[in-house]
């Protein structure tokens, strides 16, 4: 299993492990075979038409053995001993739950292999796609794709695993004795010994399911200073109005929170929350994101993040619907939440540490955990730092990681093991599924998302002239046309799909790079921001370079999108001679197109070393305030926040969602481009008329689009699912409301929407004096 289950690691290796299943599983699957077989022939009331069919069942048994299967499967798919034994209760869960389905010689080829995928996708650190485990199985990719679908429908979307369950399995898949034995469940429907534990499980989530629908909304709060400990019962009136994640952490920092511009940017009495939504962690699709808010030090105005992974099903899991953190300490800490216990732990050995290095001591430490961390950049007060999520996600716009820096805390570990269930399951099941089906209909993420991942905007962006190159200078790249597109870039690197937690599309990338200087360097992304940050603005078309920007940025917690924009921006002050070398050593190295030398500042900018990177390190606002006359031309962002890789020119609609944004240069409430770059349209948000991308009035039908993006991240569900409007606010709304337990329109979900924009972010600027 990977860092986040609750589960400990077998020892035997993986082909033995299998095959110490294979006398028991055969003995079982013979007797169901031949009680199948009896009922096809009797004329009762359990007769053959009363066995669930499913797509597992074949016409004949295969013609490969179950003992060669398991071989096969144990050689080419990469899982762990510990994926084995998950799979083995997710074979058992799929049993209890329905009770006419019988494991035969027919369906445990598909069924092993399928509960096999599952069990690595939702449980192991490395995976790989439908397409490869379809080779392993001997399967076509489509039909692999809709075994997944079957299986996650019979088990109800229910894969978690206790630790309790776990090892019964794991004790006796260690023993071929014990395989043999009968179970207490009926010989012909139990695949293994401990099926029986299934029920105490099932009895379990049926009280978590009441004690859920009773359950108060709570926030752990940690106060750094007083180092004391504490439960914050959240109003139900602001789930009603807000909703949940961003909606009721930005509620909760309009009462909390000092605005007060007199304050310096880094206060450490400035509190910042880490919150989930009301869908997090269910069976909803893209269900694992999870909102940083926070006052931002760069912009003095909203601050808001949002990171995907495994964090927000955590914390979830460990029963807290928002984490709250205040104060300073006064030393270098870390906080671990498992469940109900939290503790804060001296963080002095791995301060000034690389986030891998301090996952890797906290991991010695605390087992499985999530990890949230600052880098180096958060410790040095960077204006854009981020805070990194288990080495490869972050959440990067703000500067939330200079506010976990001027707190001295560097990283906040979780893990849960309570089960999240909804207040109506069976709606959820049938709200999941509809709103995946969705998702699958559209063809943008169909057949590029979902195969591309994120690098698959940069070609469109590119060729619609939407793409912001040389600082800004141009707005498309024909130049990387082979080396940053979506195709070389899968050629050039070795790549993966890294998806976060209940995602289907699995857009997210990890890298390895293959060859040059760099070779061997390896980790998150780089995603498409990343592609336009550190490629098309930076006039870089080394896909290598950028990769190991990426992989330093992760690793630094630096925010890609601010540091790629600021280092863009010091090149053009270079060519205009706004950085002379005198002032500035360092500076005359900077050129487009020179991978190394921005590498080289990115590291120095973490590290404030020397005077270029302390100035860049401020952010190009306060960077241009600084230079004086002149330099604010190239200074690209809004109220502070440096702009993204996704231009204006051609998408007048994405100027005005820049413009009106709260938090600043925000490229993603909305992402305008859809509607009128793209041509997409909408009758659910009755946007439905021709736009034309370069005028400049008629831009009413940017604010609904606002409402269904901040829709999502009031959720806890990816926007990256509705940017092409593939799932919309109807489809959400059925979600949320199988979530809490009453119904919830598409309108009432989107005036929520609307409630968060218009009020809550109002307070932030009014509170500083905007006019």
């Amino acid at each position: 299993m990977n860092s986040y289950g609750a589960a400990s690691s077998t020892t035997e290796p993986v082909a033995m492990l299998l095959m110490n299943l294979i006398g028991g599983m055969q003995h079982r699957v013979a007797a169901a075979t031949a009680a199948a077989a009896a009922a096809a022939v009797g004329d009762s009331a359990t007769g053959a038409e009363q066995l669930l069919v499913t797509p597992f069942d074949s016409k004949r048994p295969p013609t490969i053995t179950l003992h060669a299967y398991m071989g096969r499967i144990a050689q080419y798919s990469g899982c762990t001993n510990d994926t084995v034994i998950a799979a083995l209760v997710l074979i058992d869960r799929v049993i209890v739950k329905n009770p006419n389905f019988l494991v035969t010689n027919r369906n445990i080829h598909r069924l092993l292999l399928t509960c096999i995928v599952v069990a690595c996708k939702f449980y192991e650190d490395v995976f790989y796609t439908n397409k490869f485990y379809a080779r392993v199985g001997g399967v076509p990719v489509e039909e692999m794709n809709n075994l997944e679908i079957a299986l996650l429908s019979l088990l109800g979307f229910d894969l978690f695993i206790t630790p309790e369950v776990y090892q019964l399995y794991a004790e006796a898949v260690h023993s071929v004795e014990g395989l043999s034995k009968p179970s207490t469940i009926d010989v012909s429907r139990a695949a293994s010994p401990s099926a029986a534990a299934l029920h105490e499980h099932e009895e379990k989530l049926k009280q978590a399911q009441q004690q859920q629908q009773r359950k108060h909304h709570v926030a752990l709060r940690v106060d750094l200073t007083s180092r004391v400990v504490a439960t914050e019962e959240l109003p139900e009136e602001w789930y009603e109005r807000f909703v949940g994640g961003e909606g009721v952490a930005m509620r909760w920092l309009c009462e909390r929170c000092n605005m007060d511009p007199a304050w310096p940017p880094f206060d450490p009495r400035q509190p910042i929350v880490f919150a989930t939504g009301p869908c997090t962690g269910t069976a909803t699709p893209t269900s694992g994101r999870l909102v940083v808010a926070f006052r931002s030090p760069t912009t003095k105005t909203l601050g808001a993040s949002n990171v995907g992974g495994v964090l927000a099903w955590n914390l979830k899991r460990a029963g807290w619907d928002m984490l709250i953190v205040v104060g300073k300490a006064d030393k270098p800490v870390y906080i671990c939440v498992r469940d109900d216990a939290c503790t804060i732990e001296d963080a002095t050995p791995i301060w000034g540490k690389e986030v891998s290095e301090a996952e890797k001591h906290i991991r010695e430490k605390h087992g499985r955990v999530s990890i949230a961390s600052c880098g180096p950049a958060g410790e040095n007060l960077i204006a854009y730092a981020s805070v990194t999520v288990d080495s490869e996600r972050a959440a990067g716009r703000g500067g939330a990681g200079a506010l976990l820096g001027c707190k001295n805390l560097k990283s906040i570990a979780v893990a849960g093991s309570k089960p999240i269930v909804p207040a109506n399951p069976e709606e959820m099941l049938q709200a999941a599924q509809a709103a995946r089906a969705d998702l699958f209909n559209e063809a943008f993420v169909r057949d590029v998302l979902k195969v591309h991942g994120t690098p698959g905007f940069y070609d469109g962006i590119s060729v619609l002239g939407l793409l912001p190159t040389m600082n800004w200078q141009r707005t498309t790249y024909p130049e990387s046309a082979e080396t940053l597109f979506q195709d070389p870039y899968h050629r050039q690197l070795e790549v993966r799909s890294a998806p976060c937690f209940g995602c289907p599309i699995g857009c997210g990338r990890h890298s390895t790079i293959k060859s040059g200087p760099w070779q061997g360097s390896s980790g998150g992304g780089p995603e498409f921001e990343t592609l336009g940050a550190f490629g098309s603005k930076c006039g870089i078309t080394d896909i290598n370079a950028v990769a190991r920007a990426s992989h330093r940025c992760n690793a630094l917690g630096l925010d890609t999108i601010s540091c790629g924009q600021t280092i863009a921006t010091a090149i053009e002050w270079r060519e205009s001679g706004l950085l002379p070398e005198d002032r500035f050593p360092g500076a005359g190295r900077l050129q487009w197109g020179d991978g190394v030398s921005m590498l080289d500042l990115v590291d120095k900018i973490a590290h404030r070393d020397g005077p270029l990177a302390e100035l860049l390190g401020l952010g190009v606002a306060a960077a241009a305030a600084k230079l004086g006359p002149g330099a604010e031309k190239a200074a690209m962002h809004v109220k502070g926040l440096e702009l993204a890789s996704c231009g204006v020119h051609a998408s007048k609609g994405e100027a005005v969602a820049h413009a009106t944004s709260a938090r600043g240069g925000d490229h993603l409430r909305p992402y305008a481009s859809t509607i009128d770059a793209y041509g997409y349209r909408s009758t659910e948000l009755r946007i439905t008329d021709n736009v034309d991308p370069l005028e400049d009035g008629r831009k009413g039908w940017v604010k609904p689009l606002q409402e269904l993006s901040m829709a999502t991240n009031m959720l806890g569900v990816c926007l990256f699912a509705s940017i092409t409007l593939a799932v919309g606010a109807a489809a959400w709304a059925k979600c949320l409301s199988a979530a809490v337990g009453h119904t919830v329109s598409k309108d009432e979900l989107l005036l929520a929407a609307e409630r968060v924009i218009s009020y809550v972010t109002e307070f932030f600027h009014s509170a500083r004096g905007d006019a």
